[in-house]
């Protein structure tokens, strides 16, 4: 029995929806199969594929201390990560920042994405934020999920 048990969704479209992961679709081999090396306390989303192909990128929003919902709530802290094919987790942005959007320039040289403070207002204004592509060997915090 734990058809009673609360846990948390996030709310507003996206009602019972508790922990979401990022799925590979091998069209060739016709396979699916889910990324691993995302910490347990992010939610992924917006995810894109980094321009080698080698690894994905999306923003990751905590957990706690509550899930707010996310398509009205873009003031919510969250991180732009990078994830290896081989399970190699990497944030990319600072903390107490909101974060949406990541995009690759159409040479795949830079990230960009958009980006504010946490808190405040909804839909307050975001600056552009630009990333040197490939990034340098000097990480914030990386995981290596094998």
């Amino acid at each position: 029995g734990e058809e009673y048990l609360f846990r948390q969704d996030w709310g507003e479209q996206l009602v019972g929806k508790h922990r979401p992961v990022v799925v590979m679709c091998d069209t060739k081999l016709e396979t699916l199969s889910v990324l691993e090396g995302i910490p347990d306390h992010y939610s992924p989303g917006q995810v894109v594929w980094t321009p080698d192909g080698n690894g994905v990128l999306g923003v990751a929003w905590l957990h706690e201390p509550r899930r707010l919902g996310l398509i009205y709530c873009t003031n919510r802290v969250g991180y732009i990560f990078h994830l290896t094919l081989g399970g190699v987790f990497t944030l990319l942005s600072g903390d107490d920042q909101a974060v949406r959007s990541p995009k690759f320039n159409p040479d795949g040289e830079y990230l960009v994405w958009l980006e504010r403070p946490a808190g405040g207002g909804h839909h307050a204004a975001h600056r552009l934020m630009a990333y040197k592509w490939p990034p340098s060997p000097q990480v914030r915090i990386a995981w290596n999920y094998s």
